[in-house]
């Protein structure tokens, strides 16, 4: 049986993706993106998810937050 890889982003703590993203080492579009392919890649077999907003318009709240950031 082969172990399925994961997304090194989604596999970090909440603590250390905080400082991952303060410390500008990923930027909040490449944790949504990490989270939406693992969203689309496991929840058909879960279904832990009944409802998400489409991906377009959260891709483009992490882009605001990234832009926030910058600041």
């Amino acid at each position: 049986m082969t172990a399925l890889a994961i997304d090194p982003i989604v596999a970090l703590e909440a603590d250390a993706l905080s400082q991952a993203i303060h410390g500008r080492q990923v930027a909040c579009r490449e944790v949504m993106q990490a989270y939406l392919g693992h969203i689309e890649r496991f929840n058909p077999a879960v279904n832990a998810l009944v409802s998400l907003r489409a991906a377009d318009a959260l891709l483009a709240e992490a882009d605001s937050c990234d832009r926030e950031l910058a600041r």
